[in-house]
């Protein structure tokens, strides 16, 4: 017997809660995690860019060295303030929906960093994708975990 069979249990058999609902809920929390290797990591080469650099007058700017401080500054800045938050909005709205806001916030922040015009705009919205990925980091593992409980109790 499976984990998706819903015959009787045999003698000596565990029924086990593992549900196509269950395994659906872990195949969309397991890439949300991504959204921080992926976010923090990316960074490094995308400064190496010529053409990122030149489009944002990097390579020619006196306070290039500060920006590219900033960069990796702000995006842990928000790292530190959205995982806490997280507690506060999960309290008040359920996991599910602060993994979505969290989401959410990644989704906006990586749009408009892709799209910035101004290299005041691509850092605000570094600040936000720290906020967002840190705080799927923290959301996702506790709700992979209440699902993998309630599907072996």
């Amino acid at each position: 017997m499976g984990f998706f069979s819903s015959a009787k249990l045999r003698e000596g058999e565990r029924n086990q809660k593992l549900n196509t609902y269950n395994v659906l809920v872990l195949c969309m929390l397991a890439p949300a995690s991504l959204t921080y290797g992926y976010s923090a990591s990316i960074i490094a080469t995308t400064l190496g860019q010529p053409s990122f650099l030149q489009y944002f007058g990097l390579l020619t700017a006196s306070n290039a060295s500060s920006i590219f401080g900033a960069t990796g500054g702000l995006f842990f800045a928000g790292a530190t303030i959205g995982p806490l938050l997280l507690p506060w909005f999960a309290d008040k709205y359920g996991r599910k929906y602060s993994i979505g806001f969290a989401l959410l916030l990644d989704l906006i922040a990586f749009a408009v960093q892709a799209g910035s015009t101004h290299i005041a705009e691509f850092l605000a919205f570094r600040f936000v994708a720290g906020a967002g990925s840190f705080m799927t980091l923290a959301a996702v593992p506790k709700h992979a975990d209440g699902a993998m409980q309630a599907a072996h109790e």
